[in-house]
């Protein structure tokens, strides 16, 4: 996903998805395309970053605490080994 706008003849476009942005009030910033919610400046970027790394890091922290249990790993390991061999 591109982020941010491209401006052509003083028209407005997402570099996403290419759609003209109707700017109505001067000087109005967007923070996420209205048609692709594509970030459109870096402050949005930045958020849609943070927000994918807060994610990841749950989804580590869960897997993380199912180890703890010797079954789940053990179980886990056998998985991995028999999708290894087909």
């Amino acid at each position: 996903m591109k982020f941010g706008v491209e401006t052509v003849d003083k028209k407005s476009f997402c570099k996403s998805c290419g759609k003209e942005l109707k700017i109505e009030v001067p000087n109005q910033i967007f923070n996420f395309c209205p048609f692709c919610s594509a970030p459109l400046n870096l402050v949005a970027y930045n958020f849609v970053k943070e927000k994918d790394k807060k994610i990841k890091l749950q989804a580590s922290k869960e897997i993380l605490e199912s180890f703890k249990s010797q079954e789940a790993a053990q179980a886990v390991k056998q998985y991995l080994e028999k999708i290894s061999k087909e």
